[in-house]
């Protein structure tokens, strides 16, 4: 590979730090700062071809970095100074013990976790006794385990009143008397799967 040095713009940089979390996949990334353009997806289909692959190019460049510093604080890497491994790989697996240890570390719970992932909460309790040894999946636990307080869980309880009828914040689905709504930090959801893509949980 190249050694050419890629500079990428500040704007870009920012939405992907403050926005993105290292598990997205690079076309996820790409996708997230096209939608925070001015005019979204008009403005980057009046790019030249060369200015859209360089927009691209800067994305995951950014993206990759982010990675790359994740990777090496999760393994006590100081960076400037830390030549123990060239290739900023991801573990591959977790151990059972591996998940506990992060899991109080990062004082996340069973019932957070199970919400941030979309997995049952008997889920979360297989991988805490037998550990994960999918690359991908252990990518994703880290990520959700060690990022952001996830907050509180999104409380349900039924619409018995006209007045309380609502949409969905994330699909727009009405919400009617009779049906279930999930709130979470005053918004209201048709489901915990929109509430989880409203944060970009997914």
């Amino acid at each position: 590979m190249s050694d050419v040095v890629i500079d990428v713009h500040p704007i870009i940089a920012q939405i992907i730090d403050r926005d993105c979390h290292v598990s997205l996949s690079n076309r996820a990334v790409i996708r997230h700062v096209i939608s925070k353009l001015k005019h979204g997806y008009d403005t980057f289909r009046a790019l030249s071809k060369d200015d859209r692959k360089a927009f691209m190019r800067q994305c995951i460049v950014r993206h990759q970095k982010n990675w790359e510093l994740y990777v090496a604080v999760m393994r006590g890497s100081t960076g400037a100074d830390d030549h123990a491994t060239e290739s900023e790989d991801p573990p591959e697996k977790l151990s059972g013990e591996d998940v506990c240890r992060l899991m109080r570390k990062h004082k996340k719970t069973i019932k957070q976790l199970s919400f941030m992932l979309g997995i049952t909460c008997k889920r979360i309790r297989q991988v805490r006794d037998s550990g994960l040894d999918d690359p991908l999946a252990v990518r994703d636990w880290l990520e959700k385990i060690t990022g952001e307080d996830p907050g509180p869980i999104p409380a349900s309880y039924r619409i018995n009143h006209h007045t309380e009828e609502a949409s969905c914040n994330y699909c727009g689905c009405p919400l009617y008397v009779g049906d279930t709504v999930f709130e979470y930090v005053g918004d209201a959801f048709c489901s915990r799967s929109c509430c989880r893509k409203s944060r970009g949980w997914v």
